[in-house]
């Protein structure tokens, strides 16, 4: 018999895993969304910030008393030196004559700190103001440089403050030339208030409320505006730091944190500033002649537990 020719059997390879690429998410002509990666951090309350700006204070009583009585020297050197200060004695009876003799004593003290708070603003406009302005702007590069120094621990001298804390001198104004503009649609608000409420051109209503509805909107723009500026002073003092870069880095730092931020810089702003307000009408009233002293003194004063404030929520920012 003729044996049949077999051919071996072929051992067959074991078919190999198909691999397939990993589908994206990402589709041609469509916006992905941006994810932002930014630390949330519990933010200190207002009052916290308040009582820790006091105890910084308290605790460098020495530097910060010796800065506060040197801007009130200078500024009244200036007011003496330009010959422009006030007879506050003889406005005050002015004003209880004109008011009568049954004015409550705080209407006239009202009135009295009125009169002074305008005639401060008026002296913005002459020469007297350049000096004055300029003072302020010097004593807040120091102070925001003593408060960064003390806040790290840091020991130096009086005369440090000024020597070590002007180099940022241009980014600083360039910076408060930004703020000021962020103010427009602030005083928009006002010219639109005073001339459709008060004004009486919004007769019905319906007029009254969105004319108001709208004031509250620019206030709103505003302090949106303002929020990125108020964190770039403390930054552009920074060494190397342009107004840009600053703002910048403002703007970051305040990514999904914009609300409350401006909710505790507002609390205690308006906090201070009533304060302030307060103990300047009774100050002024009780010490008409020592009127001018106490309204910069304490002014400097609340710019200083201003700048601690905002410098330490800046700081849990970072």
């Amino acid at each position: 018999m003729v044996k049949k020719e077999t051919k071996p059997a072929t051992k067959t390879k074991p078919s190999a895993k198909v691999r397939k690429r990993k589908e994206s998410g990402h589709r041609s002509f469509k916006v992905s969304p941006k994810k932002f990666l930014t630390r949330q951090v519990k933010l200190s309350g207002s009052w916290q910030l308040l009582r820790e700006s006091w105890k910084l204070i308290i605790s460098n009583k020495k530097i910060f008393l010796g800065l506060i009585a040197l801007f009130t020297l200078l500024q009244l050197l200036v007011i003496l030196l330009f010959g422009a200060g006030l007879d506050l004695n003889s406005s005050k009876q002015q004003i209880k004559e004109m008011l009568g003799s049954q004015a409550p004593a705080y209407s006239v003290a009202y009135s009295l700190v009125n009169y002074l708070v305008i005639s401060v603003q008026q002296r913005n406009n002459e020469i007297v103001g350049v000096y004055q302005n300029f003072i302020t702007v010097i004593f807040m590069l120091a102070a925001i440089w003593a408060v960064r120094q003390r806040t790290a621990n840091q020991r130096f001298r009086f005369s440090d403050m000024f020597y070590k804390s002007q180099y940022p001198l241009l980014q600083f104004l360039v910076v408060l030339f930004i703020l000021g503009l962020s103010m427009i649609p602030l005083m928009i608000a006002g010219f639109l208030y005073t001339t459709t409420i008060v004004g009486g051109l919004a007769v019905t209503p319906i007029e009254q409320i969105l004319w108001v509805f709208l004031c509250i909107l620019l206030v709103i723009l505003t302090i949106y505006l303002l929020l990125p500026g108020l964190l770039a002073i403390y930054i552009v003092t920074l060494p190397e730091v342009s107004p840009r870069a600053a703002y910048s880095s403002a703007w970051k730092l305040l990514e999904n944190r914009r609300l409350g931020v401006g909710i505790r810089l507002v609390a205690g702003y308006v906090f201070v500033f009533v304060i302030s307000g307060i103990l300047i009408t009774i100050l002024s009233y009780l010490l008409t002649s020592a009127s001018e002293l106490i309204f910069y003194f304490v002014t400097f004063v609340s710019l200083l537990v201003i700048n601690i404030y905002s410098y330490k929520l800046y700081r849990e920012l970072l």
